[in-house]
């Protein structure tokens, strides 16, 4: 299939989508080209280990949800 006809193709279908269907596409197509460009959006081991122990903390304080919460939540999306 010819370029062109491709990209107008996707133009005429992207018409037809919602805002969130667009927002998807949009976001797979930046992962496509960070790919390709070699990015990628890994975060350093003290970052991982931050976030970590930022997660223990909430939970001790009592900051979360529990898996009936989750599970009544993720009913009403």
């Amino acid at each position: 299939m010819q370029t062109k006809t491709i990209d107008n193709e996707i133009a005429l279908y992207l018409t037809l989508l919602n805002k969130e269907e667009k927002e998807s596409i949009l976001g797979l197509i930046k992962s496509f080209l960070k790919s390709k460009n070699g990015e990628n959006d890994r975060i350093s081991i003290e970052q991982y280990n931050n976030e970590l122990d930022e997660a223990v903390k909430r939970i001790k304080n009592g900051v979360y949800l529990s898996q009936e919460e989750v599970e009544n939540q993720s009913g009403k999306w």
